[in-house]
């Protein structure tokens, strides 16, 4: 009889005392219905960048047909823009929107030599802050566009601890991953000691979209596995502390287990292999009765012409990205 290579794996973290049994029961799965009820959600509701992205993670679609949706969100410049980022409605190229679009491209297996990759590549060294090495992750001009209130251009800087970072954890696995002339290997390596020197300098610990930012980075197959292995040890006693493990907390704004351990290959999910658990159950029983799942945060009053526009992109994001992860953990009935 086959064993599932996600039971496998908490099996093994089970033996040696990485984490405790999920005693609950039975873990839920999604059923077909209500597979059936995210898809009409997606196609009827959902941009048509999260309806491809539905069609090849479970109709046999094309990664170009992903690739076209998301080319009409890239600039002249390279960045990429228009809202890709719900909360960011800035039409200009935003790093922020950038690493968005390579997290798709990445997964999609695109080569370095692709233009949509070339572009993005060149938009990043231009965007590059040499002094400080550093990006800064929205342009001062987006501000004078509706956003969220964490994307107000006030201290933004300061909120953001000055980039060393975020986005720079990211940007840099990128750097990475396409190798671009641009951005020669020495420098990628300054870059990478800059940032260990920021998670070991930092004066609270990160947390959030910052050490999600990270973990990006090391799972990023082409860094070399010693710089791999240096940032991975940062990492091991922050993932804990980045995400939200008490069920009670998820419907506020925070970073859900799922959302930082994205398949069970992951390297930190032994960490919070138990809390992922509870998550995957928790999805399973938070769908929307339209089929959706809705984001754990709003404007709070701001912009209220436009967070509804916001707010509907976001459903189609996360029902895709939380079939995704049900998928990914087995937690769909075949």
């Amino acid at each position: 009889m086959r064993i599932s290579r996600r039971l496998a794996l908490v099996g093994l973290f089970v033996m040696f005392g990485f984490v405790e049994i999920h005693a609950e029961g039975t873990v839920k799965k999604l059923s077909k219905a209500n597979l059936a009820k995210a898809r009409e959600f997606v196609m009827r509701e959902a941009r048509p960048l999260e309806q491809a992205l539905f069609r090849l993670r479970f109709e046999g679609g094309s990664p170009d047909a992903v690739r076209t949706a998301l080319q009409d969100f890239q600039n002249k410049d390279g960045g990429f823009g228009k809202a890709l980022e719900p909360d960011l409605r800035a039409p200009e190229s935003s790093v922020l929107a950038t690493i968005r679009a390579l997290q798709l491209l990445s997964a999609l297996r695109t080569p370095p030599e692709h233009p949509m990759i070339r572009q993005a590549m060149a938009y990043l060294t231009s965007t590059f802050d040499q002094a400080k090495l550093v990006w800064r992750i929205i342009p001062t001009t987006a501000g004078t566009h509706p956003h969220a209130p964490w994307w107000n251009q006030e201290q933004l800087d300061q909120v953001f601890g000055g980039f060393l970072i975020l986005p720079r954890a990211e940007v840099l696995g990128y750097l990475f991953a396409f190798d671009p002339p641009s951005f020669p290997a020495a420098r990628r390596v300054e870059v990478f000691n800059a940032l260990l020197d920021a998670l070991e300098n930092a004066a609270a610990p990160p947390s959030g979209g910052f050490v999600d930012s990270c973990v990006r980075l090391c799972e990023t197959e082409q860094v070399p596995a010693l710089y791999k292995e240096r940032l991975y040890q940062k990492l091991v006693p922050l993932v804990p502390k980045a995400v939200e493990q008490d069920p009670e907390k998820w419907k506020q704004y925070c970073l859900k287990p799922t959302w930082l351990v994205r398949t069970p290959e992951s390297p930190f999910f032994r960490l919070i292999a138990d809390s992922v658990e509870r998550n995957l159950d928790y999805e399973v029983e938070s769908q929307s009765a339209d089929g959706s799942w809705s984001p754990n945060w709003s404007w709070y009053g701001g912009y209220p012409e436009v967070w509804p526009t916001a707010e509907k992109e976001w459903r189609g994001v996360l029902t895709v990205q939380t079939l995704e992860a049900l998928q990914a953990f087995e937690r769909i009935e075949p």
